[in-house]
């Protein structure tokens, strides 16, 4: 919700009609759509497809997640998967109008569980959760930013790699830019919760650490 009480809201949908069988035989294609709620008129906009146009046989977009500041400005994220591999798609939304979707991550390992957050200048910082390479066991956390003066995304940065696996990141932003990254990391059997902040002039600060096994 902005700061004018409109809603913006992504979800999941078959892009293909599904009436108890394939259509034609042919891939159901889950998607990426949305639609908005304008406060003043109190309607819903029709839903448009914003994910990719070209996804075929058993491809399929999912993990939706949208960020919106008070100007109503947006940012969207979600996990694209192509022959069995996810990456991590972006798409922003200003003027009641989405850009094409865009590839923030060109890692060849699957990624998955991306959020994302908007400051009031409309940077955005999401995180999601890949392993470096082929050799790793386990996951390990990225980020990227998208600043809105250059009107584009950085390259991804490892915020985490351990011999245990990082899972379901999440991530805030306050009206400075700086974001605040948490996540749950395997200790010993338990999941415990991790955290740093990152500021684009300085970085990453130091990981804290807190007890408990699940962010929810």
């Amino acid at each position: 919700q902005d700061g004018s009480g409109n809603i913006l809201v992504l979800f999941q949908q078959q892009t293909n009609l599904f009436n108890g069988s394939l259509p034609n035989g042919g891939p159901i294609l889950p998607n990426i759509w949305f639609t908005r709620y304008a406060a003043a008129s109190g309607t819903w906009s029709p839903p448009v497809r914003i994910g990719s146009s070209d996804l075929s046989g058993s491809d399929s977009a999912g993990h939706a997640r949208i960020a919106v500041n008070p100007s109503g400005n947006a940012v969207a994220v979600w996990r694209e998967t192509r022959s069995t591999v996810g990456s991590i798609v972006a798409a922003r939304f200003s003027s009641n109008t989405w850009t094409l979707p865009a590839l923030i991550e060109n890692n060849t390992q699957p990624a998955d569980r991306p959020e994302v957050a908007i400051d009031v200048n409309g940077n955005a910082q999401a995180v999601w959760m890949q392993k470096i390479d082929g050799s790793q066991a386990n996951d390990s956390g990225y980020t990227a930013r998208f600043t809105a003066a250059g009107g584009s995304w950085g390259a991804p940065q490892l915020f985490e790699q351990s011999t245990e696996g990082v899972f379901a990141p999440l991530v805030g932003m306050d009206d400075t830019g700086r974001a605040l990254i948490a996540w749950e990391q395997t200790n010993a059997g338990t999941g415990s919760i991790h955290a740093l902040h990152f500021t684009p002039a300085s970085g990453f600060g130091t990981i804290m650490h807190f007890s408990g096994n699940s962010i929810g």
